[in-house]
């Protein structure tokens, strides 16, 4: 195989016809070419569904990862295959090297495109390691002497259920999980859950040496969030990030951190039967807002932990303990006018019409179109209505 390329930001283009299949063999060009550009895209291969991609992956003999400690919701495919995300549509997903919040992370991903989408709908690539060369050397210290920290709270309000994220069935299971992955676990009253876990944020890649800029700094921070969820959300957030020792990051260094990502950000334009091979611990990932019915496939191979990378995997112990807070359940706002909030709705999920005795989230609503909603109703009447009301009401007529 000839390299035409220089190493620059983005996939490496390969196509069939013209270059040789990197798959054949042991798997050692794939490596190789892997280290250098950090991603591989690889058109006319023929990859065009599920038995495709998971042949492919079985062809270099990588170890598939199950999907532990889930940041967003996806759905099994087959043993080794997944959609990428079922984030809907309408969203970015912000730039993240997938798990790196967790005690064991894939090094490879593979993305397969069945159907792009009509319009958008781009994975999103960025560097880390020239994301890390464009952040200032006092910020990353900060971050290299203390960590991260990533606090998430389950069971009240927006976000999946902690049996769902972490693939248990009950508070036993959560506990001995979270014992045995550097986590902690503090359960409230109505199944309410609480992990608090610091992780490295500057790593070292295992084969080629180089210093990498490896978390969800970003991604799992309120501030990566669009304006009217965050007004919208409640005192305990979904998902929050700080430095290792509890202390907030300052709005001016997740600005720097999220300006290194989009200077670096690289779109990569799906065609159908295309094959995305990403350097999980050199690459982050994210998603464009898309229109249509775009179909991406998933499979996470070659699982790590930390000391690959060349740390031992923190604890929480240096945090002071902390008791979760109890809730007061959250009643509806009396007096809303129903047709109003009605439309609201509507135009928001740009429906025709909805009715008194639908569903929210059955029309397609989720935790960022009830923010939207809830400021809406702010701004329009000048009521305030908790997140946590929006997700405990069944029926729309029971906000009003």
């Amino acid at each position: 195989m000839t390299d035409r390329h220089t190493h620059a930001p983005g996939p490496w283009l390969i196509q069939a016809g013209l270059d040789s299949d990197p798959f054949e063999g042991d798997g050692g060009v794939l490596a190789t070419l892997l280290a250098r550009h950090g991603a591989l895209l690889m058109r006319g291969f023929g990859v065009h569904g599920p038995a495709e991609l998971e042949a492919r992956v079985r062809r270099i003999a990588a170890e598939p990862m199950p999907y532990l400690d889930r940041a967003s919701r996806r759905s099994t495919v087959t043993s080794a295959v997944s959609t990428a995300t079922d984030t809907p549509a309408r969203y970015e997903i912000a730039l993240h090297n997938e798990s790196s919040f967790t005690a064991r992370f894939p090094a490879r991903l593979f993305f397969s495109c069945v159907r792009p989408a009509e319009r958008g709908g781009a994975t999103l690539l960025a560097d880390v390691r020239r994301v890390l060369a464009r952040l200032d050397d006092t910020l990353v210290r900060r971050f290299e002497d203390h960590g991260v920290l990533y606090v998430r709270h389950f069971g009240n309000g927006p976000g999946m259920d902690w049996r769902t994220v972490f693939q248990v069935e009950d508070e036993a299971q959560m506990r001995a999980y979270a014992a045995a992955n550097g986590i902690e676990a503090t359960f409230g009253s109505g199944g309410r859950l609480r992990t608090r876990q610091v992780r490295p944020a500057v790593a070292t890649h295992p084969e080629t040496g180089e210093r990498l800029w490896f978390n969800h700094v970003w991604a799992l921070n309120t501030a990566s969030l669009e304006q009217d969820l965050r007004d919208a959300l409640p005192a305990e957030v979904p998902h929050q990030t700080a430095y290792g020792d509890g202390t907030p990051i300052p709005a001016a260094v997740l600005e720097a951190i999220r300006a290194a990502y989009a200077a670096e950000t690289v779109p990569v334009r799906w065609e159908a039967g295309d094959l995305l091979v990403v350097d999980n611990l050199s690459m982050a990932h994210g998603r464009e807002s898309y229109a249509g019915d775009r179909s991406v496939l998933l499979a996470m191979t070659d699982p790590l932990g930390w000391p690959a990378l060349g740390h031992e995997l923190p604890t929480t112990t240096q945090l002071a303990s902390e008791p979760l807070r109890e809730v007061t359940p959250a009643t509806p706002v009396e007096g809303l006018p129903l047709e109003v909030v009605l439309a609201i709705v509507a135009e928001v999920l740009e429906l025709d019409a909805v009715a008194p005795e639908d569903d929210f989230f059955d029309l397609g609503g989720d935790s960022l179109t009830a923010g939207r909603v809830i400021a809406r109703i702010r701004a329009e009447l000048g009521r305030e209505l908790s997140l946590e009301t929006f997700f405990d009401a069944e029926r729309l007529q029971e906000l009003c």
